[in-house]
């Protein structure tokens, strides 16, 4: 599968709203994932793929599969696999508005809850996403994050994996946050 950076990323929603307007319809998209972490936060270089929700399906379907033929992307490029994870307590803000097409992003708590309920082993990016979206939140505490977890998603998906992972992460986060300071502090 190949990487999508953030002109990629772009360069294919300005082709979806043109498609769109093509047939005179609007669409909607919430990102989250990857697409999150790389497009409207810059914290990785490219995504493997557009983990979304879309509107209308059966339209952006299609033209889902027409930009992947005109650019030789894998037909799952932008999927919507990710919709039986959310839930209707999930926040999104406006990322983008084009004439055709709107843009949602999921918002931080709402994107750390997911990574850590998706709590995938490496070489997925669940570890250094999480810690991203810790370092952004300030979590202070393994109880803190999994609150954020209990607020966002479904009871059923607070398993023991993703407690220990959630317990994982914030350590991994914890030795980063700890070295931040010990270098801030030796400075000053």
């Amino acid at each position: 599968m190949a990487l999508m950076n953030k002109e990629d990323m772009m360069t294919y929603l300005n082709e979806m709203n043109n498609r769109l307007a093509d047939v005179n319809l609007n669409g909607e998209i919430i990102m989250t994932g990857g697409a999150v972490v790389t497009l409207v936060h810059g914290e990785r270089d490219a995504t493997m793929d557009f983990d979304v929700v879309f509107t209308p399906k059966e339209e952006i379907r299609d033209i889902i599969k027409d930009i992947a033929n005109k650019y030789d992307l894998d037909n799952d490029w932008m999927n919507n696999g990710v919709e039986p994870c959310l839930t209707p307590a999930m926040k999104f803000n406006k990322f983008l508005e084009l004439s055709n097409l709107t843009v949602y992003n999921m918002d931080d708590e709402s994107m750390l809850a997911l990574k850590l309920v998706s709590a995938r082993p490496l070489p997925s990016h669940d570890m250094n996403d999480s810690i991203f979206f810790m370092k952004k939140l300030n979590i202070r505490s393994v109880e803190q994050a999994l609150d954020i977890i209990e607020k966002y998603t479904d009871p059923i998906r607070l398993t023991p994996a993703v407690r220990y992972f959630t317990i994982d992460v914030f350590e991994n986060y914890s030795k980063y946050d700890n070295s931040m300071h010990n270098k801030n502090h030796n400075h000053n």
